[in-house]
């Protein structure tokens, strides 16, 4: 059956969901076991909005420290979950875990004060020492194109 037809199986179980989702690459964490799935939904509302609630249980980290994640192949982020600093540091972490060896990043430190106008990331990729810059202030009323310009010339004043 193709994944199209199956998306569309509005009755498909939460294990043949995980078997789906398996197939192309996304599993859940060693240790997560579909009662712990169980525990943030009914098995009911996984079987009739099939993959999106999966997806979304799946991307979101555990309810119990150290909060780790459902499964290290995919995230559910929430844009506002960066409000101070050391967040875009778990973010950076989080988008090379799921990059794999493909964003091999180390020393990752950043600074954010929504109040100063001030945030910052700098990281190691490979043995290249990487920064970038930019203004909260403006992330509000930029489009994409002058938001990544801004981004690009601030970070080549860091440089």
């Amino acid at each position: 059956m193709s994944l199209l037809r199956r998306l569309m199986n509005r009755n498909m179980s939460l294990y043949d969901q995980l078997d789906t989702l398996a197939a192309c690459g996304i599993v859940p964490r060693e240790g997560i076991v579909p009662a712990e799935l169980l525990r943030l939904n009914a098995e009911r509302d996984y079987e009739t909005s099939p993959f999106k609630l999966l997806l979304t249980a799946l991307g979101t980290e555990g309810d119990e420290p150290p909060r780790l994640p459902m499964s290290d192949n995919v995230w559910h982020m929430h844009a506002e979950c960066v409000a101070r600093g050391g967040d875009y540091v778990k973010v950076a972490q989080r988008m090379a875990t799921l990059a794999g060896d493909a964003l091999p990043i180390e020393s990752v430190r950043d600074q954010f004060d929504l109040h100063r106008g001030v945030a910052w990331l700098t990281f190691t990729l490979g043995s290249i020492p990487t920064s970038s810059v930019a203004s909260p202030r403006s992330w509000k009323h930029k489009t994409p194109t002058s938001a990544t310009s801004a981004s690009t010339s601030a970070a080549r004043t860091v440089s």
